[in-house]
């Protein structure tokens, strides 16, 4: 069986600001074919309707270009970055 994609929701809070980090990753012969943001659009659109977030919240590394601009096209927003090298975005 070939795992090409993977997505899904973690870490989710219920409640009046309910909210859950998004994560996703793609086997690297399939970069650069929009193939995860095809996949991600009704996973956050299931997260917002089904699941009730107020909040979709992304953790990347600095250096990870390509899923930074994913998430930008996605429109969500830089939040901070922290010592680890890693950029937090979100989406309300």
């Amino acid at each position: 069986m070939l795992n090409l994609l993977t997505c899904g929701f973690h870490c989710w809070y219920q409640g009046e600001r309910s909210r859950a980090e998004i994560g996703f990753e793609l086997a690297k012969g399939y970069w650069g074919k929009a193939i995860k943001q095809e996949a991600l659009e009704p996973v956050i659109d299931f997260g917002f309707t089904q699941m009730g977030l107020v909040i979709i919240e992304a953790t990347v590394e600095q250096g990870n270009g390509r899923s930074i601009n994913l998430l930008r096209k996605l429109n969500f927003v830089r939040d901070s970055e922290s010592r680890e090298k890693l950029v937090y975005y979100y989406l309300l």
